[in-house]
């Protein structure tokens, strides 16, 4: 759970670089489109785009339905190797 919580952070903190230089070039892209259209020139620079950001990773989820499941396993097991020992005292 611990390393998840660091991943997690690390990618959060990735994604705010990437949307902090998104910001920063779209500051530079209206400052220019702005004195381009005062000028009455056409901007040189395309209006930057964002990409893609760094998906989420899924929460590790508890193991309780596996324990629940071993549990059961030796239940069974332990049935089971108890009714093959009755009916072998039984044929004897």
């Amino acid at each position: 759970m611990d390393a998840w919580k660091q991943v997690e952070k690390e990618q959060k903190q990735q994604n705010g670089l990437l949307r902090e230089t998104h910001r920063h070039a779209m500051e530079l892209w209206v400052t220019e489109t702005t004195h381009a259209k005062q000028e009455g020139q056409q901007p040189v620079l395309k209006k930057p785009k964002h990409g893609k950001l760094e998906g989420v990773i899924p929460k590790p989820k508890p193991n309780s339905h596996a324990n629940e499941v071993e549990e059961m396993v030796i239940d069974e097991e332990s049935h089971t190797s108890d009714s093959e020992s009755d009916s072998g005292s039984t044929e004897a």
